[in-house]
C-alpha cells in the first residue's frame, strides 16, 4: 500500500492557475505545518485533502522546454497529451521532516527514475500550479521546479509516458510551443499560458482534442 503526503484542501480554495514562487512560497510555509500521511487510495477519494506533486520542467540553454507524450489514461484531459512535467507523489519513505527538502529529494528521485538524469544542484522552484476546473483535477497540486538539461533525454518508463512517441523527450522552441498548445495536458497548458515566454495572457483551453501522435 502506497502512503503519500497530503495537506488540507482549504489551502487552495479559490486558487486556479499558476502562482509564481514569490507568492507561492508563503503557501509552502503554511502547507509545511499541516501535512499528514495517508494511503493513496484514500487520498484519491478525499474531498478535504489534496496531494502535493513536486515536479520538474526541463529547459535547455536555447530556452527550449522538453515535452513527453503521456500514455492513454482514463482521464480524458490527460490521455495521450503532451506534458512538460516529470514528477510524482511524495512517498512516506522520504527522509526527514523538512517539507521543502523532501520536495527537492522527490524531484531528484523522479527525474533520475523517469529520464535517467542525476541532478547535482538543487532544483530551482518557480511556482505552484493548480487546475481548479474540477474536484478531480484539483486533487493534485504541482510544486514546480525548473532544471537545466542540455543533453538528450528520453523517458524509459512506460507507466507515465509513451516511450515510442516521437515526442518523448522533444525540446520545443517558442514557435513549436505555440503550435502545439492545443495538445498540452491541463498543467502544461496553464504553465505555457501563464509562465513560459511566448505564451498568452489568458488560458488557451485545457481539453482540446489532439490532432497528432
Amino acid at each position: 500500500m502506497q502512503v503519500i503526503m497530503v495537506f488540507p484542501r482549504d489551502f487552495i480554495d479559490g486558487i486556479d492557475g499558476f502562482i509564481p514562487w514569490d507568492d507561492a512560497k508563503n503557501l509552502m510555509d503554511s502547507v509545511s505545518k499541516k501535512v499528514i500521511w495517508m494511503p493513496r487510495d484514500d487520498a484519491e477519494r478525499s474531498k478535504i485533502w489534496v496531494q502535493p506533486i513536486p515536479c520538474a520542467i526541463l529547459r535547455d540553454s536555447l530556452g527550449r522546454y522538453c515535452v513527453f507524450r503521456q500514455i492513454r489514461q482514463q482521464r480524458k484531459d490527460l490521455s495521450s497529451r503532451l506534458s512538460f512535467f516529470v514528477g510524482g507523489h511524495v512517498d512516506h519513505c522520504s527522509i526527514g521532516d523538512d517539507v521543502p527538502s523532501i520536495f527537492y529529494e522527490t524531484v531528484r528521485r523522479e527525474v533520475r527514475e523517469e529520464i535517467g538524469v542525476t541532478l547535482d544542484d538543487t532544483p530551482t522552484p518557480v511556482g505552484v500550479v493548480v487546475d481548479g476546473s474540477s474536484l478531480m483535477a484539483s486533487r493534485h497540486i504541482g510544486f514546480v521546479y525548473e532544471i537545466r538539461v542540455d543533453s538528450n533525454v528520453k523517458s524509459q518508463s512506460d507507466e507515465e509516458f509513451s516511450t515510442r512517441s516521437k515526442y518523448n523527450g522533444k525540446f520545443l522552441d517558442i514557435a513549436d510551443r505555440s503550435r502545439f498548445r492545443g495538445t498540452f495536458d491541463p498543467w502544461s497548458s496553464i504553465v505555457f499560458s501563464q509562465y513560459m515566454e511566448g505564451g498568452f495572457a489568458t488560458d488557451v483551453g485545457r481539453q482540446l482534442m489532439l490532432p497528432l501522435y
